[in-house]
């Protein structure tokens, strides 16, 4: 079976980062994307980076709609 695609909404925040780390420590998930509203500072930064677990080379985007046709949850 393979991995859940995850996508985290307000993953610059420090909820967002720690959901981040936590999916990336588990079995069973994977991130797919994150988001953050128009404006952000963060928008095309590392999703991985912010959460400090690495590079993941997936850029924060203000998209909900492709972040929620990519992911699984």
């Amino acid at each position: 079976m393979s991995d859940m695609k995850i996508g985290i909404v307000g993953c610059a925040g420090r909820m967002g980062r720690m959901l981040v780390k936590q999916v990336t420590e588990s079995d069973g998930g994977i991130i797919c994307g994150g988001i953050e509203p128009k404006g952000s500072p963060f928008l095309g930064q590392d999703i991985g980076s912010l959460a400090g677990v690495g590079t993941f080379g997936i850029p924060v985007t203000q998209s909900a709609e492709s972040l929620f046709d990519s992911a699984d949850a």
